[in-house]
């Protein structure tokens, strides 16, 4: 691909790392934000009207690469500059436990992406981990308290809801609900047991919402239920997308450890005996 200029210092993105790079360019996205405005760049658009820092970048925290670094290198530095991300990305952290000014969240709070704010969480819990400062767990726990506020009764999570829990309910969520489940296990061998009971509700939605395991299309017998409804040239698809029951093996093969009285934190971390 060649070499490509550093990119520029963009005020306002302390903390934040560019989300998109063009694969045949390699060049750093910094003025366009392709969830609103298109997979295709537009540079005249780009230059006159740029895109917020907050919708090009954010703190990149999910799936917590910098702790998993320290951790097999055994290479401080790497735990350090995760502190200082999972540092970052507190302090941006809305009151609601949420983190609104970053795609796909909407900063007015109109449209709260089901899962986003669940990897930022779950990488406060590794902060955590590290650093044995009890501010990352209640960060994660505000998140988890979100998500107990704006459940249906029965558990169901939709995929266009707003801050206040509204929603259009045509698209329901089973990946939001076993991410939450995730998130509320962790958090309860932490010793918030006040998600003990959603994290029941949660693993009987994901047991009973799930097509047949006869169902005769193989792609879908077994599936939990994650839904998203399209339209495309005048045609109308409705899908079900396999992180259902991706999160859903994740969150039931930690309910089982805790069943069997196990600490989930240990376990993943390696520290179970």
């Amino acid at each position: 691909m060649g070499e490509h200029p550093r990119p520029r210092w963009h005020s306002g993105g302390e903390g934040l790392f560019y989300n998109i790079i063009d694969p045949a360019t390699g060049e750093v996205w910094r003025d366009w934000d392709v969830h609103t405005q298109g997979a295709v760049r537009d540079a005249a658009q780009a230059v006159s009207a740029p895109a917020p820092v907050t919708r090009v970048a954010r703190p990149n925290i999910e799936g917590f690469l910098f702790h998993d670094m320290c951790r097999h290198t055994g290479e401080q530095v790497w735990c350090e500059r995760f502190i200082a991300q999972a540092d970052a990305l507190l302090a941006r952290q809305h009151e609601s436990g949420l983190w609104l000014e970053f795609e796909p969240n909407e900063a007015d709070g109109s449209q709260i992406h089901p899962r986003f704010n669940i990897w930022n969480a779950e990488a406060l819990l590794q902060a955590y981990e590290v650093s044995g400062d009890r501010r990352y767990l209640e960060g994660a726990a505000r998140t988890a308290r979100w998500a107990q506020k704006v459940m249906q009764k029965d558990g169901t999570l939709f995929y266009r809801t707003n801050i206040e829990g509204a929603s259009n309910r045509a698209e329901v969520t089973g990946s939001a609900v076993a991410f939450n489940g995730v998130l509320m296990l962790r958090l309860k061998d932490y010793g918030f047991t006040e998600f003990g009971p959603t994290i029941e509700v949660f693993a009987d939605w994901l047991l009973a919402n799930r097509y047949a395991d006869e169902h005769p299309d193989r792609n879908l017998a077994g599936a939990v239920i994650d839904t998203r409804l399209k339209l495309s040239g005048g045609k109308v698809a409705l899908l079900n997308r396999d992180v259902g029951s991706t999160f859903a093996l994740r969150f039931l093969s930690l309910y089982l450890r805790d069943r069997r009285g196990e600490d989930v934190n240990a376990w993943l971390n390696g520290r179970a005996p």
